[in-house]
């Protein structure tokens, strides 16, 4: 394992015990949460080609603005959610934010990777991507398919 796997590794462990541990007080704030970063992860990875072809402007930046953008409308809209709603199980709340803080660590360390190898991160370089066992995990849900293929064939998914 390189450095920045054990980077990735550890960055997503904190997040995870943030959340988890968040989750135990405001559990649908942390559900919220992990939707908007999912989301805008999805929006900007599907729409920074079309504006940087239309402004040409670098890649990465258009990228991270268009990530930032709609993290914030939809964080605001969450917020706005959780205020008027309020919807919690006791029993599974810590089991359950410990699952979501999984996948939103999943998706901010996706992002992550994503503007590294669109731009210039001195610490991250386009070569320790390309060799990083997590990196090519979180970027390529290699994991994720392998399971999917596994039920199909067993035909329960």
């Amino acid at each position: 394992m390189i450095g920045l796997d054990w980077f990735l590794i550890i960055t997503a462990l904190i997040i995870v015990i943030i959340q988890t541990s968040r989750g135990t007080k405001d559990f649908d704030l942390v559900f919220f949460e992990m939707l908007t970063v999912i989301i805008s992860a999805y929006l900007a990875t599907k729409g920074y080609q079309w504006l940087t072809d239309i402004s040409q402007i670098n890649p990465a930046l258009v990228f991270i603005f268009l990530y930032l953008l709609m993290e914030l409308i939809l964080l605001i809209i969450a917020n706005t959610i959780v205020k008027y709603t309020e919807f919690n199980w006791p029993p599974f709340d810590s089991i359950l934010s410990f699952f979501f803080g999984i996948a939103t660590a999943w998706a901010l360390l996706y992002v992550l990777l994503r503007f590294a190898s669109l731009g210039n991160i001195p610490l991250i370089s386009h070569t320790s991507i390309e060799k990083s066992v997590v990196a090519q995990e979180i970027l390529g849900f290699k994991t994720f398919h392998a399971i999917i293929s596994f039920l199909t064939k067993l035909q329960i998914g």
